[in-house]
């Protein structure tokens, strides 16, 4: 039931993107559960820290009470979340994945904003699939490059998208 709730959502929100983007939407789809926010993947007002230190650091502020958990801040809007960021970016902190679809900040530049509109996030992640399918060809090692190319995360990255993807195929038969 969630799964066909979420589906629903997904295709209201990307409907408009469809288009330009040349990967499978379920692709993406599959991308957007293995990276959203659990229980709500399209939402799109997160931070999440990479470095335990840096969010030990920043729970010690006034922004204690946006964590959701040890990792994860819940940046409550576009505004907000893109103040947070400059601020973080300031005090040195950069490994940050932002957004419904996790955008690394420290690899990818985009006008911060961007990685908390949806339908933006979307595009660049679509575009940044289609680059890693040129360099690897259509394969789920180039898919899940999306994570990373490291063998050992890719790999265990893999399982998860296939199986995501999976589910997404099974629901529409």
């Amino acid at each position: 039931m969630k799964l066909v709730f979420f589906l629903i959502l997904i295709n209201t929100f990307l409907f408009s993107n469809v288009n330009t983007c040349k990967v499978d939407k379920k692709i993406l789809y599959a991308i957007l559960l293995n990276e959203g926010l659990s229980g709500n993947k399209t939402y799109s007002y997160i931070i999440s820290f990479n470095n335990d230190d840096d969010a030990k650091r920043v729970q010690k502020t006034q922004l204690k009470s946006f964590f959701i958990n040890n990792r994860v801040l819940d940046c409550k809007n576009e505004k907000l979340c893109s103040l947070i960021v400059r601020n973080l970016d300031k005090a040195g902190i950069t490994n940050l994945d932002l957004g419904a679809f996790q955008i690394n900040y420290k690899f990818h530049s985009l006008p911060v904003s961007n990685y908390f509109d949806i339908n933006k996030s979307y595009l660049y992640a679509c575009s940044f699939v289609e680059e890693n399918i040129k360099k690897f060809g259509y394969n789920w090692y180039a898919i899940a490059s999306y994570h990373s190319q490291t063998p050992y995360y890719n790999q265990k990255y893999q399982k998860n998208l296939i199986a995501n993807y999976k589910k997404i195929v099974n629901y529409d038969e």
